[in-house]
């Protein structure tokens, strides 16, 4: 079986924008896309080759979680400039800013570690300061933080259930959080959790049965 390897190259604009590669992803047409430490890239496999989008853009504005809505539009998550909404067709990128705490600007803060696509109207982002939902036809932004329920601001990954429940990683533990009354339930290691901090590598799955 062999195995093909692709790394940046400073003299080919063709290759993979940077080696450290925190994020890959296949949308609906199979097309792979990975968001490294250095611009956003598609890959043509036909080609073996790499576009680079954001590039340098915002010193080094890197793309970490990707998501796909249903007009297959990709959505990315950045460190410092909220969400970024790409168009594969026209490749033309737009920005939903939002500051989950303005004081801290340009601190990481507001990075964004997850992204869950609920439907047209609902962009939930995990973020280093809070649980937000974006209504992306209005731009209305609505955040939920400690003081409302949750463990920790710190937000790694978001699974949602049959129930309309967002099942929520942090670092102290899990939010199990209900979008149509807004009820938030702490779960820790008293209820059998390994440990109190799951942020990890952003990992989370859901099994076919329901499990998470």
């Amino acid at each position: 079986k062999i195995t093909q390897s692709y790394r940046h190259d400073p003299a080919d604009p063709t290759s993979l924008s940077n080696d450290v590669v925190q994020r890959v992803f296949i949308d609906h047409t199979g097309t792979l896309w990975a968001a490294t430490w250095d611009g956003f890239n598609r890959f043509d496999a036909a080609h073996g080759r790499f576009k680079t989008y954001l590039s340098n853009a915002n010193d080094r504005n890197e793309a970490t979680p990707i998501a796909e809505d249903s007009s297959g539009h990709l959505w990315l998550g950045t460190v410092f400039s909220g969400l970024l909404r790409f168009d594969p067709v026209t490749e033309q990128l737009q920005a939903f800013e939002y500051r989950p705490n303005p004081d801290l600007a340009g601190t990481g803060s507001d990075k964004t570690n997850s992204l869950y696509i609920d439907g047209p109207d609902a962009i939930w982002s995990g973020t280093q300061n809070g649980l937000y939902r974006l209504n992306p036809q209005t731009r209305a932004t609505t955040a939920w933080f400690t003081k409302d329920g949750l463990p920790s601001n710190a937000i790694s990954c978001i699974l949602k259930d049959r129930h309309n429940n967002l099942w929520v990683s942090t670092n102290r533990g899990v939010a199990k959080f209900n979008t149509q009354t807004q009820v938030i339930k702490q779960y820790s290691v008293a209820d059998g959790l390994p440990g109190h901090d799951l942020t990890g590598w952003w990992a989370c799955v859901q099994s076919p049965p329901g499990q998470r």
